[in-house]
C-alpha cells in the first residue's frame, strides 16, 4: 500500500500537480417531492444546485472523450436527508456487479464521498450504476495524527480502515437508464442521523456544512480509467483523500 502512495506521488511531481483549492457550493432546501427511483424528473430537482465534473489532472488525454460524456450533479436537502444525483450522458453503459455491495467500480459507476464532520476520522463512499446496485463503505481513521499532506492525502495507512460491510441504516438510492437512451442517472438520499451521528446532532439545518466529493469513473471501450470528479485527487484516490473534499453549505428555507 505504500508503494502504491509512493508511486502515485511520483507521477504527480512529474506531470507538475500542484492541489488547487477546494471547491464550494450552496445546497437549497428541496422545493417539491424527490422519490428515490432512479428517474429524473421530480419536482425537488428543480431547484437543486448544480455541479458539472471535470476530468481529474492525471486524465486530460480524456478530455474529448468528457465532452461528448458530461456528467452534472444534483443537490438539494430536507430536515431528514441531503439528496445527490448524478446526470451521466454515455452512449455505451457498463455495469459491474450483481448485489447490494458488490465492486460497482468495476464498470461505470458514480461516486459520492461524504463526510459529515470534517475531522477526517470518519466518512463514507457510496457508489452507485444504471442497474439501480449501491455499495456503501465506511472509512475510519483510528490514528492520531489524521492532518492530510498538501494534497489532501492521508499517508498514515496503517491506520485507515475500510468497512465494506457497512449498511448505512435508512439509505435510499435507485438508478437506471435515461428514457431517451443517452445515458444513465442516479439518485440518492442520505439520512441525517447517520451523516451526523458523532456531532451528536440528528436534523440537518440551515447554516451547517457539510465536506463532499462527487467521481464518475468511466468503463468503456479502452477508456477504463477515465474519471472526472468535482474537486482533483490524488489520482485513483479519493477515498484516501478527505482534505480535498469541497464544502457543502446548507441554505436557509
Amino acid at each position: 500500500m505504500r508503494l502504491a502512495g509512493i508511486f502515485t506521488g511520483l507521477l504527480l511531481a512529474a506531470a507538475g500537480w500542484a492541489a488547487p483549492a477546494v471547491p464550494s457550493a450552496e445546497v437549497p432546501f428541496r422545493q417539491g417531492k424527490i422519490a428515490i427511483d432512479g428517474k429524473p424528473g421530480d419536482p425537488g430537482w428543480k431547484n437543486a444546485a448544480r455541479i458539472v465534473l471535470a476530468a481529474e489532472p492525471l486524465n486530460q488525454r480524456f478530455g474529448d472523450y468528457w465532452a461528448t460524456r458530461p456528467t452534472t450533479v444534483l443537490l438539494a436537502y430536507d430536515e431528514t436527508f441531503i439528496y445527490i444525483a448524478f446526470l451521466c450522458k454515455d452512449d455505451r453503459i457498463v455495469t459491474a456487479g450483481e448485489k447490494h455491495d458488490d465492486a460497482l467500480h468495476a464498470g461505470d459507476v458514480a461516486e459520492t464521498f461524504i463526510d459529515g464532520t470534517g475531522d477526517h476520522r470518519q466518512f463514507f463512499e457510496i457508489q452507485q450504476n444504471a442497474a439501480g446496485l449501491a455499495r456503501d463503505v465506511n472509512y475510519l481513521f483510528t490514528g492520531f495524527n489524521n492532518v492530510p499532506d498538501e494534497d489532501g492525502y492521508l499517508t498514515d495507512w496503517n491506520n485507515i480502515w475500510d468497512d465494506i460491510c457497512c449498511d448505512i441504516r435508512g439509505l435510499r438510492f435507485a438508478g437506471g437508464k435515461l428514457a431517451d437512451g443517452s445515458g444513465w442517472f442516479t439518485e440518492l438520499a442520505i439520512p441525517a442521523p447517520e451523516l451526523l451521528r458523532r456531532s451528536g446532532r440528528r436534523q440537518f439545518a440551515p447554516g451547517m456544512t457539510l465536506r463532499a466529493n462527487f467521481v464518475r469513473l468511466d468503463c468503456s471501450g479502452e477508456n477504463r480509467s477515465a474519471a472526472v470528479s468535482w474537486s482533483p485527487t490524488v489520482f485513483g484516490r479519493p477515498h484516501r483523500s478527505p482534505g480535498r473534499m469541497g464544502f457543502l453549505k446548507l441554505l436557509p428555507r
